[in-house]
């Protein structure tokens, strides 16, 4: 077997999720990546590979919230926080995917100070 490299973004710092999901509906498989050591989640949309700001959650010792950041003005560092859970999920890991098949993506993560699994239905 042969593989071929391809480099989609070496900007990432200390990448630690990786996801692969049709996050915009086109029947393309496009690429998260999550990094430890900033506060950013970025969407990759094949097949191009755009690089899009969208998604920021974390874990911060024994907090229990969930937060969506997107993006309003990147030249400022401005972000739009809106809270997901507020109490009930220590975030250890999360996955970003259609699971009910209606064409928009949800949030399924599981709490590690929580000790609990979570499907977030994306009611938009």
């Amino acid at each position: 077997m042969k593989f071929r490299g391809h480099l989609i973004d070496n900007t990432v710092k200390s990448v630690y999720g990786l996801a692969v999901a049709d996050i915009n509906g086109d029947g393309q498989l496009d690429i998260i990546a999550g990094s430890t050591s900033e506060p950013i989640s970025a969407w990759y949309e094949a097949p191009h590979w755009k690089r899009h700001l969208v998604i920021i959650c974390g874990y911060n010792g024994e907090g229990t919230n969930l937060h969506l950041y997107r993006p309003e003005n990147l030249e400022k560092n401005r972000w739009h926080k809106e809270t997901i859970d507020d109490g009930g999920l220590g975030v250890g890991q999360m996955h970003v995917l259609d699971m009910n098949g209606n064409g928009r993506v949800d949030i399924v993560a599981s709490g590690l100070s929580t000790g609990n699994v979570k499907w977030y239905e994306n009611q938009f």
